[in-house]
C-alpha cells in the first residue's frame, strides 16, 4: 500500500468505506425484498440476512487486510463479498473495491497463486486444475522477483501471478 502509517487513510481506505456504505444499502434492499414473490419468503429472508451478515464479515476482514497492508488477504475477502453480493443482484461495489486495492497496491508487489502439493497428484490424474478458491489453492503476496522465481520453478506450470 502507498500509505504505511495506519493513522493516515490513505485513498483506498477512504474509497473501501465508501464501497462498503453503498453495497449495505444493497443488502438492506436484498434482505427487504427477498420475501416478495415467493412462496418460500420467510426461508429466503432468513437466507438475505444470512448472507448479508457474511458479506459484511468478509468486508470487516478486507478492511483490516487494506489497513494492514494485506493485499491478497484483501482481494480473497473482496472476493468472497462479491460472490455473496452476486447471487443476490448487484456486485459492482465489491468489484470495484477490488479493483481500488490493485490500483493502489505498490507496484513491486504481486498476488502469487500456488497450488500446494497435496493437491498436485489429484488434479493431474484429473487433467483439469479448477479454479481458485475451490481448487485447494493458495493466494499470497509477494515481490514480483520472488513470483517469477517460483512460477519458473513450478514443473505442472499451475502456479501464476493473478492479474
Amino acid at each position: 500500500m502507498k500509505t504505511t502509517n495506519p493513522k493516515e487513510p490513505n485513498m483506498t481506505t477512504t474509497n473501501i468505506s465508501s464501497f462498503r456504505a453503498t453495497t449495505e444499502q444493497g443488502w438492506d434492499m436484498a434482505v427487504d425484498t427477498a420475501e416478495i414473490g415467493h412462496d418460500d419468503g420467510a426461508a429466503r429472508k432468513a437466507t438475505a440476512e444470512a448472507d448479508r451478515e457474511s458479506a459484511l464479515e468478509a468486508w470487516d476482514r478486507a478492511e483490516t487486510a487494506i489497513e494492514t497492508g494485506n493485499i491478497a488477504a484483501a482481494l480473497e475477502a473482496l472476493e468472497e463479498a462479491r460472490s455473496l453480493a452476486a447471487s443476490w443482484g448487484d456486485d459492482a461495489p465489491e468489484r470495484e473495491a477490488a479493483q481500488a486495492v490493485r490500483d493502489d497496491a505498490d507496484p513491486d508487489m504481486v498476488i502469487l497463486e500456488e497450488m500446494p502439493d497435496q493437491h498436485r497428484a489429484s488434479h493431474r490424474a484429473a487433467r483439469n486444475w479448477g479454479s481458485y478458491p475451490d481448487n485447494g489453492a493458495t493466494r499470497r503476496q509477494c515481490s514480483r522477483e520472488e513470483a517469477d522465481e517460483v512460477v519458473a520453478a513450478d514443473e505442472d506450470e499451475y502456479d501464476h501471478i493473478v492479474e
